[in-house]
């Protein structure tokens, strides 16, 4: 019914003092008690004292001990508090810690796919880029090549019309210088032909030669001859 232990105590004294208090009053009961007490064996005037020594007990360990007791027991309690408290508030912060490290542990690997991904496009533009560089300048070389090819096949077909005029005058001339019968007319007219002949495969067969040795096809064709 009563939590409070000093309430406790002094209700105790008070119910001690009534009874002190009643006995004196109550003359009757006092004698009925007696008489009741000496059946039971008890000596009521005894029974007083010790309870008025009780009482007085009580009193003492209450001002002297009671209460320095009760402070320590309340420092206690408080410090368990205190305890409970902040065991309370290192879990909560434990909690949040883990929690802050979990997020930036997520945010550091999405930044590291979004750098990877970036890389990759980044990466794929050069290599585009570079692709699309190589095949302009591989049109440029090649288109180079074919020009260059031309002029040279160009310059080797005058040089090999230039020369095939040239043996053509030089047998004329041979022939006009020359008088000759049917016979040694007509071996004259198939040697310049053969002649004609052996040159032109020559200057085919001569064309890569005269391209790296820097040989004009004029040259190439005496030196046929």
């Amino acid at each position: 019914m009563f939590r409070d232990p000093e309430k406790k105590i002094k209700i105790g004294l008070c119910l001690c003092l009534f009874i002190f208090l009643d006995s004196r009053l109550r003359g009757n009961d006092i004698i009925i008690m007696n008489e009741l007490m000496t059946k039971l064996g008890i000596d009521w005037r005894l029974f007083i004292a010790q309870l008025v020594n009780f009482a007085v007990l009580i009193a003492v360990l209450y001002r002297f001990a009671y209460k320095p007791v009760l402070t320590l027991l309340e420092k206690r309690r408080v410090r368990i508090e205190k305890s409970l408290e902040e065991a309370a508030r290192i879990e909560a912060e434990s909690a949040r810690m883990e929690q802050l490290k979990m997020q930036k542990v997520d945010d550091a690997k999405r930044e590291a796919q979004q750098v990877l991904e970036d890389a990759a496009k980044k990466a794929e533009a050069v290599k585009q880029a570079t692709l699309a560089t190589t095949r302009v300048e591989s049109e440029k070389i090649v288109l180079k090549a074919k020009a260059q090819i031309a002029h040279e096949r160009g310059e080797l077909l005058k040089g090999v019309q230039s020369e095939a005029a040239e043996l053509v005058a030089s047998a004329v001339e041979k022939v006009l210088k020359e008088k000759m019968d049917g016979e040694k007319d007509k071996k004259f007219i198939i040697d310049a032909l053969q002649q004609f002949s052996v040159s032109n495969v020559r200057e085919a067969a001569g064309i890569h030669g005269l391209a790296r040795g820097g040989m004009s096809p004029r040259e190439a064709g005496k030196r046929s001859l």
